[in-house]
């Protein structure tokens, strides 16, 4: 899988992997998608038992989610 991605300069890489995630996330299936994952990362509860390996996994996925969208409004020219 990895192997398909090609090198470019890094100003060229970013904007062209921030294209692309905007072209996964622009159709109905990718809104789908990425509500879903709005929806379990953002709105989840979460409780005062939690460890703190569960809370930095938990924020590491909210990270993760936000990069996306950056990539993905950075893609659509936002």
């Amino acid at each position: 899988m990895f192997s398909a991605i090609k090198r470019f300069s890094a100003k060229r890489e970013s904007d062209d992997l921030a294209r692309a995630f905007a072209r996964c996330f622009q159709e109905h299936d990718g809104q789908v998608v990425l509500e879903y994952l709005h929806q379990h990362v953002f709105f989840r509860s979460t409780d005062p038992a939690q460890t703190d390996a569960q809370l930095r996994f938990a924020e590491g996925q909210r990270q993760l989610l936000l990069f996306i969208c950056q990539l993905i409004a950075k893609g659509r020219g936002e």
